[in-house]
């Protein structure tokens, strides 16, 4: 089904952006495509979500909680999760992430840090210049490379 959908949805000129999402061209959600690209935002209202300065937060979700005491969890994330997620993540885009992003906001190796050459040898992802991404036919299958950023 997924297969008909994408083949169905491209006939009527909606491009394929991220995993489980489709636009036409210049309506992509720009509410997602934060998450996928890890920057900030602020979560407004009860049971809202944030994410600044490296915490990500929960806004209480009973009201009058909410209304005594705004936030109620906080996790701050360390550099290790802010790696994972960043693959993790960014790789739910059909476009991929930038390894010189990676190295430019980590000043490290992603290569030594994860099994990317491994998963490029097994058909799953794709390097082209600077751009790593899953190989088109194989997103379906997406939480095969996920694994690889989870856990620790």
């Amino acid at each position: 089904m997924y297969e008909i959908i994408k083949k169905e949805l491209n006939k009527l000129g909606y491009h394929h952006y991220e995993i489980s999402n489709f636009s036409k061209k210049g309506y992509e959600s720009k509410h997602n495509l934060l998450y996928w690209d890890c920057r900030e935002y602020i979560g407004v209202g009860s049971g809202a979500c944030g994410y600044i300065n490296h915490k990500r937060y929960q806004n209480n979700r009973i009201i009058k909680r909410y209304l005594e005491n705004r936030v109620d969890e906080i996790d701050d994330l360390s550099i290790s999760d802010e790696k994972k997620e960043f693959f993790m993540l960014g790789l739910r885009k059909i476009d991929g992430v930038k390894i010189s992003d990676y190295i430019n906001k980590f000043n490290s190796d992603p290569f030594k840090e994860f099994k990317i050459n491994e998963l490029i040898k097994k058909g799953l992802l794709e390097l082209n210049n600077d751009i790593l991404k899953i190989k088109y036919d194989k997103i379906f299958i997406g939480n095969l490379v996920f694994e690889e950023f989870v856990g620790e």
